[in-house]
């Protein structure tokens, strides 16, 4: 009978270990077991994963010698030993090495091990690959930096505001011209104060229905009062700066200046595409690629020149797109672009469309910015097939007119 109850008690003992071994070796984050002095006693399969070293490989080593990248501060492991040979627990971002020599940050939590006599005999390092959340987390940044990029460049004024009044958060340099105040004054006010009254209660409304989620973005035109007194109207778009928020907090607008277009309605017509709005709503393309050419962003004014969708071209390279004859042009620039040395502030190509013919394209080169370590260079291109197809017309009306002047008589006409 004490046998069996020995027993009894030796399986339950058993199956107590058991449990958590098989839940370390078949946790998701790397786990390692080192002795006092850092030697390897055990690892799960995780830590293979993470480092591409086998149990066989890493057991008897230190973990020094296996994954240490060399790339931290003496000080830094001279703090982690400090800490957890004192019996307390270190926890900290590292960068350490894998076993195919490449590098990778990881979050680690080192817990020292006592024995029955409160003795320090084992330490447990559970790692957790940050190579996935650091790139998302440079990912963002370069969005921001190109967002940024793009916002303080922009040939129209853009805003962030909240609230009902349409309080300023942020407000670019054009916009800051098109009014007349300094950005510091706008942040001091709302888009109330300096609307004309007759106009407020259409933005208002329209501005309510986006912070209660009923619509997601609408246009308006719209007077702004100048610092002088003076108004000027402007056609805006306002949209949720985060789009996935059901009842947005913060909205973006853009606004262009169409004074000019209000006191003649035919110059409105025409020049309506140039007030188009920034990012998917601009007139313009606002296009990215990388040093190899290729396409990484593209708006929907892409589609609107070309006929081709933008996600058709990503990670094309933008020469297949352009005119044969100008593709030398074209080359020879971008290289200039890529060694800093771009003078001529823009350049005129024929660019392919997907009907097959060609359109007249002005090409702005605006910033050059870095996104995972690569160069990313950013500009603006504008259709300008219209005023080229005009200037050819108004090229041969002249002509036109010089051979009639040379052909008749001096008596039809009086000479200069």
């Amino acid at each position: 009978s004490k046998l069996k109850e020995k027993n009894t008690e030796l399986q339950a003992q058993t199956e107590a270990l058991r449990l958590p071994n098989a839940a370390m070796t078949a946790a998701a984050n790397a786990i390692l077991i080192a002795n006092r002095d850092g030697t390897i006693v055990w690892v799960n399969p995780a830590f293979t994963t993470l480092t591409g070293y086998t149990l066989a490989e890493a057991v008897g080593k230190n973990s020094r010698d296996l994954v240490k990248s060399g790339q931290e501060e003496r000080a830094v492991y001279q703090n982690l030993w400090e800490t957890i040979l004192s019996g307390r627990t270190w926890q900290g971002q590292l960068v350490n090495r894998r076993k195919d020599g490449s590098f990778y940050p990881e979050e680690q939590t080192i817990t020292p091990v006592r024995d029955a006599h409160g003795e320090i005999t084992h330490f447990i390092a559970i790692k957790q690959d940050l190579s996935e959340r650091k790139h998302a987390e440079e990912a963002l940044r370069a969005s921001e930096r190109k967002f940024q990029s793009v916002f303080e460049q922009a040939a129209v004024g853009v805003i962030i505001a909240k609230g009902s009044r349409g309080h300023f958060v942020n407000v670019n340099r054009r916009f800051c011209e098109m009014v007349g105040y300094s950005a510091e004054e706008l942040l001091q006010l709302s888009s109330h104060d300096i609307t004309h009254p007759d106009d407020i209660a259409a933005d208002t409304d329209q501005v309510e229905q986006i912070g209660f989620g009923i619509i997601r973005e609408f246009p308006l035109e719209k007077r702004y009062r100048r610092k002088d007194g003076s108004f000027v109207w402007a056609k805006t778009f306002v949209a949720p700066l985060d789009p996935t928020e059901a009842k947005p907090t913060l909205r973006i607008g853009v606004i262009a200046d169409i004074t000019e277009r209000k006191q003649a309605e035919v110059a409105l017509r025409a020049s309506e595409e140039r007030y188009r709005l920034l990012f998917e709503h601009a007139p313009d393309v606002i296009f990215g690629f990388a040093p190899t050419g290729a396409f990484t962003s593209l708006n929907h004014a892409f589609e609107t020149i070309t006929g081709w969708p933008p996600a058709q071209w990503l990670g094309r390279p933008f020469q297949e797109l352009i005119h044969p004859d100008d593709q030398t042009r074209a080359r020879e620039r971008f290289q200039l672009v890529l060694r800093g040395e771009e003078r001529a502030p823009t350049i005129e190509l024929r660019v392919r469309t997907a009907a097959g013919g060609f359109r007249d394209v002005e090409f702005t080169k605006f910033s050059s910015q870095l996104s995972g370590g690569r160069i990313e260079v950013q500009g603006i291109g504008r259709d300008i097939t219209g005023r080229k197809r005009a200037e050819e017309s108004i090229a041969r009306e002249r002509h036109l007119l010089r051979t009639l002047v040379d052909v008749l008589p001096e008596t039809f006409y009086v000479k200069d």
